[in-house]
């Protein structure tokens, strides 16, 4: 039985490092982004190493186009074995935490539940870093993380955790 990976938020960073991690192991790949012209290149990548590739547009703070564009993945594929949640819009950034406020907040929480501590090199919050857009935040050591290794770590992950016979006994 093929499985099949969803990556929602997939971008040229970690979901493109992902889907070609799984893709190697025979998965069939669901994208979730908003731009049509970035799936394009994302699924053309994909389709060029001889991997499956279903591409949806939606933006992930729409929790309504979120849905749907679970419904057009299931649709396909049926119901994913494995899904990333990587959205990387980083518009809204740097914010200093004193110009935050509760209803502020809530306008972030449809996309970001938890706001990414490291960054991931090749990401748009990676680009936002060096054109000095966290020049004005005082921080300690942000390590880069490569995001082949990840996506490594998150095969690996898969791989190796029990079955649901165990799991369930």
């Amino acid at each position: 039985m093929t499985r099949t990976l969803a990556v929602f938020g997939a971008g040229p960073a970690l979901g493109l490092a992902t889907a070609r991690r799984f893709g190697a192991e025979g998965y069939r790949i669901a994208l979730v982004a908003r731009d049509r012209a970035k799936l394009d290149d994302l699924e053309k990548d994909l389709v060029e190493r001889g991997i499956e590739a279903y591409g949806v547009t939606a933006d992930l703070a729409d929790t309504g186009a979120a849905r749907a564009a679970a419904a057009a993945i299931t649709g396909r594929f049926g119901t994913p074995d494995v899904l990333l949640y990587s959205p990387g819009d980083v518009s809204r950034l740097p914010v200093g935490a004193l110009d935050l406020d509760a209803e502020e907040l809530l306008t972030w929480l449809p996309l970001h539940l938890l706001t990414p501590i490291a960054l991931i090199e090749r990401s748009a919050a990676a680009g936002l870093w060096e054109r000095g857009g966290f020049d004005t935040v005082v921080v300690g050591p942000l390590p880069r993380i490569d995001p082949d290794t990840l996506a490594q770590r998150y095969w690996e992950l898969v791989r190796d955790r029990p079955g649901v016979e165990e799991l369930v006994g």
